[in-house]
């Protein structure tokens, strides 16, 4: 026995590397077959990176991966196309599987019946301070310098990227709201007759 012990010894040396050649071949196969159409296991989006709550989601945030049924959340999401450019609702970590509730859209609060405001304030480095899904307090600037409050409680769904116009910051930084009918026509008049600030909640 012991003999034979040592002559499969000098032969695993003598052939190591074409042992680990056919074990490389064994494990791709293996995956292949896992990963394979016809073997057990669902479709899932998970994110490749960690990833901030209100960040915008692009292709290169998203991987489809086959993993059992058995650890599917409800709600689980499976077409990648279908949530690019789509809003996360929390901050996520790399490898977080996707569901329904992980993401909105812009349409989609209009469709709950909230108006989308858009405005601006003129402090444009108060926007790294604010974050997509903040709510937050907008008052205005009257003529005789007083402080008025326009809008109580209202959602930041977006924040677009600032453009360089090439005359500094006097445009201000656009943010955009989700707020009730009453709330964001209010909110649209002021908009345009006095300067606004944001207290955050």
């Amino acid at each position: 026995m012991s003999d034979l012990l040592a002559r499969l010894a000098r032969f695993a040396r003598w052939h190591r590397r074409t042992i680990g050649a056919c074990a490389a071949v064994i494990c791709f196969l293996a995956t292949v077959w896992v990963l394979s159409p016809t073997s057990e296991g669902i479709g899932v989006i998970i994110t490749t990176r960690d990833l901030p709550l209100g960040a915008t989601l692009s292709a290169d945030d998203l991987a489809v991966v086959k993993v059992p049924t058995t650890v599917v959340p409800q709600g689980a999401l499976s077409d990648a196309q279908s949530i690019i450019g789509r809003t996360l609702t929390g901050p996520v970590t790399r490898g977080t599987m996707l569901t329904e509730v992980s993401t909105t859209s812009l349409r989609e609060i209009s469709d709950n019946g909230r108006a989308l405001v858009p405005f601006r304030v003129k402090d444009v480095s108060l926007v790294a301070l604010l974050e997509v899904g903040r709510h937050i307090k907008v008052v205005g600037s009257a003529t005789d310098g007083s402080v008025i409050n326009v809008a109580d409680d209202v959602e930041i769904v977006n924040l677009p990227p600032q453009q360089d116009t090439g005359i500094g910051s006097s445009n201000g930084a656009l943010i955009v709201v989700a707020a009730d009918n009453e709330t964001a026509a209010r909110l649209a008049a002021a908009a345009g007759q006095m300067d606004l600030g944001v207290i955050m909640s």
